[in-house]
């Protein structure tokens, strides 16, 4: 699978490792697409943040931003989306998880964290 210019900041993760966003980084990127088509992808261990693909009639979207912000919505309703971030990976089994932290829960583990942008 080709990596293109629409799938922005595209990583590879090993297994328990972690990646970072603000919610306002991904909403500013999805730039007015509709979010149950848009948020991050995974094929193969390689993730980013974009539109919906299909490889071999595999869906590769992972979460949507819509899922995103309900969750959002749901624990960090209060707070702003700058002030809230997606932490997400994969664990020891190669399975897609993710979490939401707000800047006071990330400042505190922030060492540990800066490491996974």
């Amino acid at each position: 699978m080709a990596i293109t210019n629409e799938m922005i900041e595209e990583t590879y993760l090993e297994p328990g490792a972690l990646r970072y966003y603000s919610l306002d980084d991904l909403k500013n990127a999805s730039e007015g697409e509709r979010w149950d088509e848009w948020g991050i992808c995974g094929y193969e261990r390689h993730f980013w943040a974009g539109m919906r693909v299909f490889v071999e009639g595999k869906d590769l979207l992972c979460l949507s931003l819509l899922d995103v912000f309900d969750k959002k919505e749901e624990e960090y309703s209060e707070q702003e989306d700058g002030e809230v971030y997606l932490m997400l990976g994969t664990d020891e089994t190669g399975a897609f998880k993710w979490f939401l932290l707000n800047q006071e829960e990330f400042e505190e583990n922030e060492r540990h964290y800066a490491s996974c942008s």
